[in-house]
């Protein structure tokens, strides 16, 4: 007799089939599912025909790519995504629309369970949990735990998206805006990395506003696994020569200059004084 239906993220590698075997040996009706966010693997006929013959009793593949790009990837390239200045987001980015996908499959099909090969030692059961809390909070979660191995990542994409998108932005966007951006950029992606996405804190960070002006095109050039910007054309560009050349007096001249030193050198005159009466020397 069955124990119930259960909604497997599957990927047909060893840690998924592993489980499947063993929910299948537990009586559990096993329901697999697929996300395609746009990966390598195309070949879903051999990895139905491996989850079949395991025992599973049907293989879905959900088409996740418009909506993986239209939620996900244009928000990650719009806040200039990075976690810890080094890491562009690359699996943890695609986790929500993948376990959301998961719980609406396992909802279709009357799942009273859903499950996941990921490792309790890394960051993903996290992320999956999460969003199946936030979006079925009905539905038990069964924990499994399965291997995990050093793993390198490469993401030449988003690389040269991001560094697109950083020039076209020092081009249109004020300095201040670009510096709050950054601060808000910084707990985004925290947010994403942490599994945080279907939660009401990453809906209070809209960045929608600050894209508004952001318009133009950036050429590159990639040369031996690098990218480099020859140029980033733009009709609202805040940049102007006339303004910035030391030829020109267009915008001020020298003793608006001057006032303007003088008026911020009195926060650091004052700091420099109370450094001086303590005995410190710079």
């Amino acid at each position: 007799m069955s124990k119930g239906k259960v909604c497997l993220a599957y990927s047909g590698g060893l840690d998924t089939s592993v489980i499947l075997a063993w929910l299948v040996e537990q009586d559990y009706e096993v329901i697999c599912y697929i996300a395609d966010v746009g990966q390598e693997e195309s070949d879903w006929a051999s990895v139905e025909k491996k989850a079949l013959q395991i025992g599973a009793k049907k293989l879905i593949v959900d088409d996740l790519k418009r909506e993986f790009v239209e939620e996900l990837c244009w928000k990650v390239v719009q806040c200039n995504a990075v976690y810890e200045y080094l890491y562009l987001l690359g699996t943890s980015l695609a986790r929500p629309v993948i376990a959301r996908g998961q719980m609406r499959a396992a909802v279709r099909e009357g799942c009273q369970f859903v499950s996941h090969g990921c490792t309790g030692k890394g960051n993903d059961q996290v992320r999956f949990e999460l969003t199946f809390a936030t979006t079925n909070p009905d539905i038990v979660e069964n924990r499994f735990i399965g291997l995990k191995s050093r793993g390198c990542y490469v993401s030449p994409a988003m690389t040269i998206l991001r560094l697109a998108h950083i020039s076209i932005e020092g081009l249109v966007l004020d300095g201040r805006v670009i510096s709050l951006r950054n601060t808000m950029s910084q707990q985004w992606s925290e947010l994403i990395y942490q599994g945080a996405y279907f939660s009401p804190e990453r809906a209070f960070l809209p960045l929608d506003y600050s894209q508004q002006r952001v318009n133009g095109q950036v050429r590159l050039r990639l040369y031996k696994g690098s990218v480099y910007v020859l140029g980033r054309p733009s009709d609202e560009k805040l940049y102007f020569e006339e303004d910035a050349s030391m030829d020109s007096l267009i915008t001020f001249d020298p003793l608006d200059t001057t006032g303007f030193i003088t008026i911020q050198a009195i926060r650091v005159k004052k700091y420099g004084m109370q450094m001086a009466d303590a005995g410190v020397k710079f």
